[in-house]
């Protein structure tokens, strides 16, 4: 009995690609924000600037560990997209935050 492969999608990386390109996007607006928020000074300033190492520390953890796990995905390009998904919706979540809505 043969295992019946999965269809292979020739735009995957497109697709990935497009969101990277989206991410960027939204990256640009938050770095524009915190920017300001920077450039204020004092407890806020300094308070975003601990969020922000945080934030990515802990993001780049749980995608290691996921990956690492098994459950970020099976195939090179469905880790890459929820890779992709997941760093998007905490760059979404930081530019409501931060008054980008």
């Amino acid at each position: 009995m043969s295992r019946r492969r999965a269809a292979i999608d020739p735009f995957a990386w497109n697709k990935i690609i497009f969101d990277m390109w989206a991410l960027q996007l939204e990256a640009n607006t938050v770095i524009a924000l915190r920017m300001a928020r920077f450039a204020g000074g004092g407890a806020i300033a300094s308070r975003e600037n601990e969020l922000m190492v945080s934030e990515k520390l802990n993001l780049q953890w749980e995608l290691a560990m996921s990956a690492w796990a098994g459950t970020l995905g099976k195939t090179p390009e469905s880790m890459a997209r929820a890779a992709v998904r997941r760093t998007r919706t905490k760059v979404r979540a930081n530019r409501k935050r931060l008054g980008g809505a």
